[in-house]
């Protein structure tokens, strides 16, 4: 079930960045900090980065499906709330933006490049919802590490305005305790109704 809903929520999301890449006017804003860094393509760590971890998060899944349910309700809100706020806040890309080489996004992207999904980073809320998730202590060193890391490698990139990654971890927070409290509501209706069968 989940994955269906994932593979529906990619391709409304393939849509809606499509048609908001070509939307008009938007604000470009006057960010101090990525005016103070100079441009760089820095595309392939970050593609490292992102990549392992999708890796850990997969092999921490196998042996733990409440983490997977969990982290997967908590990744489709992150999406909602992603469409949501950029059609909200209509940000025009970074002037000097340099356009990032990242099969993951652009499996669920397409082939067109799209600039002007800002508000928040996607990058970043997932490796801080994986974060989130995480309960080994090494694992989550090494996920705040690269949380800190892809955060900085976008703003080098002008990717994101700096607004952009600083707010998306809050937003991985809220996901997550949503997703929770889905999951407690699921499981006290589902044990309602068995107490109602006597069972």
């Amino acid at each position: 079930m989940a994955g269906i809903a994932i593979i529906i929520i990619s391709f409304a999301t393939h849509f809606f960045f499509d048609y908001n890449e070509d939307r008009k006017g938007g604000a470009i804003m006057n960010d101090w900090l990525l005016n103070k860094l100079p441009a760089e393509n820095v595309s392939m760590p970050i593609t490292f980065i992102m990549l392992s971890v999708v890796f850990l998060f997969f092999i921490r899944t196998l042996v733990n499906p409440v983490f997977f349910v969990t982290s997967i309700i908590a990744y489709l809100l992150i999406l909602a709330f992603r469409i949501t706020t950029i059609a909200a806040t209509h940000f025009q890309a970074p002037l000097e933006l340099i356009d990032l080489n990242d099969p993951v996004s652009n499996a669920v992207y397409g082939s067109k490049h799209i600039t002007r999904d800002l508000f928040f980073s996607g990058h970043v809320a997932t490796i801080c919802l994986v974060y989130l998730c995480s309960f080994k202590k090494w694992d989550r060193y090494y996920l705040l590490f690269a949380a800190f890391s892809v955060g900085l490698l976008l703003l080098v990139q002008h990717v994101h305005y700096t607004i952009d990654i600083i707010c998306a971890p809050l937003f991985s927070f809220g996901c997550l305790w949503l997703s929770k409290k889905i999951i407690h509501l699921q499981y006290a209706m589902r044990r309602g109704h068995l107490t109602t069968m006597g069972l």
